[in-house]
């Protein structure tokens, strides 16, 4: 330790002199005298000293145990009483300021050192204590200050939320699950997850707790309850310790009833929608069967040779028309229906099954990967093999493999035949473009559209068409 600075509170000149000599032959710095009580603690205040001796009886009348309770108080700095008598009195009041050490004049130096020195040391440790207890109360407020903020937060959040313990009781819910449950944040506590939201006696069947317990992975299910007034998608995510330990589960449900009401009725009016355009096609398709009834009636009259050309013209038209009304009939629900995942391999499968006695080998090369896609999915493919049927000319073979995109995943079709010319590359997904209905491959990309996919054509011409169907990371499932 350096060198104390030592402040001397004595009324007695003579004594403070010797006090002095003694503190300066020991190697101390005096600071200052005072003779008192509030003369002390100013000085004190400007000098800081590292020790301060306090006489308790001083030149006022004033005892020193005020000004050394106040030095204390204000400064922390360790105060030493001097006193010329023993009274036990004197000594136990003055014990009650806590002082650093307690000397009866006169005071050798040998001790004078001694005392001055264990309560240098003494000091030294009450400073870093009382910083550790500084930083344990910034942390204990910060703390309570996160609390507080996490509660307000948890409480704030639309969503119902519970804290479920691994056995399925309630560790803990926000106010909205409170208030539909009808019951307080406390009450709940406890409380068997199934019971206080189902009001059963066993988990429900499709409790997504019990598969998260079973892998510890999120899960995700739509559920209706009438206790919670409606229909909610409910997540669940695992709460893991450090040791790979699961200590329970964050349920969080969210209100989808009125989606769900919305969603609803656009499926009743789109069900309506189909009826009317079912009946529309239906009479459409038997006045085409009539005009192509006549039209078979009128070639086998003794036409002019004009009048011949215009009914074949007529007649191509008339199939046109018919197999764009019965194309339409297979693409009436595209968007309506919730995508689903389904194994590509399952999907290229059922749409080569109407090619199956044609001459077009189909090999899959995708492995086991799951996309999630409109349930005209199929329809994709189908349309894709049909072209390579129509327009591949020799095309003999179909190869459809997988490669890992810079965004995701890229599944490849791939043919042997003739190839698209450059000059169309553009404009085969364009509405009305082609020989057939005009509508095949413009779908094609709508349907992928539906959950992000796209599809562009880069083969080759000469060397067969090759389409690349992008597919986002997220609607990927199992693809090593």
């Amino acid at each position: 330790m350096e060198n104390a600075r030592i402040l001397i509170v004595e009324d007695s000149p003579t004594i403070r002199e010797v006090i002095k000599h003694s503190l300066l032959n020991a190697g101390y710095l005096v600071t200052g005298f005072a003779d008192r009580g509030d003369d002390a603690v100013r000085i004190a205040g400007d000098e800081r000293p590292d020790i301060v001796l306090m006489d308790i009886v001083l030149k006022d009348g004033s005892t020193g145990i005020n000004a050394a309770k106040e030095i204390a108080l204000q400064f922390f700095i360790p105060v030493i009483y001097l006193t010329a008598i023993s009274d036990e009195e004197e000594i136990d009041e003055a014990l009650k300021s806590a002082p650093y050490g307690y000397l009866v004049k006169p005071v050798e130096e040998r001790t004078l050192r001694a005392t001055i020195e264990m309560a240098r040391s003494k000091h030294e440790l009450d400073l870093k204590l009382r910083e550790s207890e500084e930083r344990l109360k910034n942390a204990l407020s910060s703390v309570v200050e996160e609390k507080a903020l996490w509660e307000l937060t948890f409480d704030a959040v639309p969503d119902l939320i519970a804290i479920l313990s691994p056995n399925q009781k309630i560790i803990k819910v926000n106010r909205p699950m409170a208030e539909r449950l009808g019951i307080s944040q406390e009450q709940a506590v406890g409380m068997y997850c199934f019971k206080a939201v189902h009001a059963r006696d066993a988990p429900i069947e499709y409790c997504p707790h019990i598969a998260l317990i079973g892998d510890n992975k999120e899960h995700v299910s739509l559920i209706h309850e009438e206790r919670l007034g409606g229909y909610f998608i409910v997540s669940v995510s695992p709460i893991i310790d450090e040791t790979g330990k699961n200590m329970g589960s964050v349920h969080v449900a969210r209100d989808v009833t009125e989606q769900k009401r919305m969603e609803d009725a656009l499926r009743r009016a789109h069900t309506q929608v189909n009826l009317l355009s079912s009946i529309t096609r239906h009479d459409i398709l038997n006045s085409v069967t009539a005009i192509l009834g006549y039209i078979f009636l009128a070639k086998t009259e003794n036409l002019s040779e004009r009048t011949k050309n215009l009914v074949e013209k007529l007649e191509v038209l008339t199939h046109k028309i018919q197999r764009q009304i019965e194309f339409t009939k297979e693409y009436q629900d595209l968007g309506i229906h919730e995508p689903v995942w389904s194994p590509l391999s399952t999907i290229v499968k059922n749409s080569s099954r109407t090619f199956e006695n044609s001459p077009l080998k189909i090999v899959y090369e995708g492995g086991p990967v799951e996309i999630l896609a409109d349930p005209l999915i199929e329809k994709v493919f189908s349309n894709l093999i049909d072209n390579s049927l129509r327009h591949g000319e020799h095309a003999d073979t179909i190869r459809i493999y997988c490669t890992k995109g810079e965004s995701g995943l890229m599944i490849i079709y791939e043919d042997n035949g003739a190839g698209i010319p450059n000059d169309i590359k553009n404009s085969i997904f364009k509405r009305g473009f082609g020989k057939n209905t005009g509508l095949g491959l413009y779908l094609v990309r709508e349907v992928l559209g539906i959950t992000g996919m796209q599809i562009d054509e880069t083969g080759i011409p000469g060397r067969g068409a090759r389409f690349e169907i992008s597919v986002p990371r997220e609607v990927i499932r199992d693809y090593l």
